[in-house]
């Protein structure tokens, strides 16, 4: 199984209101249809970003998962994708793309680190990574065992395709019962590290478009 993520933003014109209900609403419908996928998820930044110690750098993400690299490239040449294409680029009102650009983008596998069961409820951060630096994926991985009311973490480890369009090494997500838990963390030396190596972040509740089994 392998994941693809793409960091979004609206773009500055766009009313933000309008900008999450199209992308949810029209956008998000035309995804389902992609052969193969076995799940996708919309994740709109939630309005207390600010205060879980973190730039707000995007408007959201989306995940998709299919069952393998070639399937996702399969699925990106049909039909149904190119509609999907033409939405992205000329959806909006008056013709204008439904996302900023660039995009930013990265494929790769699942390593699940710590492990727990997850509801659409809980709050979820995503932090999208360069190459990660230091102590590395382990180290990252020490942090975040470490934090508390923390209820699931895996980190998403580049798989090489050799697409140009892919713009970082990987990503992590992570999901706490709720906002508050993340709020008490926000200034823990361990999540601070964590999120100012980070180059992009994301603090949303799912909103599964297609969801898959585990």
């Amino acid at each position: 199984m392998i994941k693809a993520i793409w960091f979004v933003s609206r773009p500055a014109d766009l009313d933000p209101y309008a900008f999450s209900q199209h992308w949810f609403e029209r956008h998000g419908p035309y995804c389902l249809t992609a052969p193969g996928m076995r799940r996708y998820m919309q994740h709109h930044t939630h309005a207390a970003a600010a205060a879980v110690g973190a730039p707000v750098t995007h408007d959201g993400c989306s995940t998709v998962e299919f069952d393998s690299v070639e399937a996702f490239y399969s699925a990106e040449t049909s039909p149904p994708w190119q509609r999907l294409s033409l939405d992205a680029n000329q959806g909006v009102f008056g013709g204008r793309p439904l996302f900023a650009r660039p995009l930013q983008f990265a494929i790769g596998a699942e390593q699940v680190i710590v492990d727990g069961l997850t509801r659409p409820s809980m709050i979820k951060a995503i932090l999208l990574l360069g190459r990660p630096g230091g102590t590395g994926w382990a180290g990252r991985a020490a942090l975040a065992s470490s934090l508390p009311s923390l209820r699931r973490y895996t980190q998403i480890h580049r798989v090489e395709t050799g697409d140009a369009r892919i713009t970082h090494d990987g990503w992590e997500e992570y999901w706490f019962d709720d906002l508050p838990d993340i709020l008490g963390i926000a200034e823990a030396p361990d999540w601070r590290e964590l999120v100012g190596t980070s180059q992009g972040f994301v603090l949303a509740r799912e909103r599964p478009m297609l969801r898959g089994g585990a």
